[in-house]
């Protein structure tokens, strides 16, 4: 599985960019390596780019399998925003049924962009903590 991971010190937000398709097994071990490393925090903010990704083949029950790697650890995950960056109109309903069908498992709140400007600023806007306070 190729995806780059970044920490930039000055914001503590991780941005994680997927370069290619991956399997369930490649998944549960990348997730496991990012909430495991040094410089991961309990709350970060994170944006995934999920842009390079042929996700047209994902079922919902895939993405109810992924989606239970991020219940698994949703303690060490913590109450941090997630930015899904996407690259279609098609992603962006395939996030918000990811973000849905996990409400109340995950206290990270999920929420998709089309650019990643977009998710910059929201993850780093702490007035909007997108917990609908």
């Amino acid at each position: 599985m190729r995806a780059v991971i970044e920490v930039n010190p000055a914001d503590s937000v991780i941005r994680v960019r997927f370069l290619e398709k991956f399997s369930m097994e490649d998944y549960r071990n990348f997730y496991r390596n990012l909430i495991n490393r040094e410089d991961f925090k309990s709350g970060n903010h994170m944006i995934w780019d999920i842009r390079a990704l042929d996700i047209s083949m994902m079922s919902a029950e895939l993405i109810k399998e992924i989606g239970s790697i991020s219940v698994l650890y949703a303690k060490q995950r913590g109450r941090g925003k997630t930015a899904f960056v996407v690259g279609s109109d098609f992603q962006f309903g395939t996030a918000r049924m990811f973000d849905s069908s996990h409400i109340g498992l995950i206290p990270a709140i999920f929420r998709p962009f089309k650019t990643m400007e977009e998710a910059e600023k929201w993850v780093k806007d702490d007035n909007d903590m997108g917990y609908g306070d």
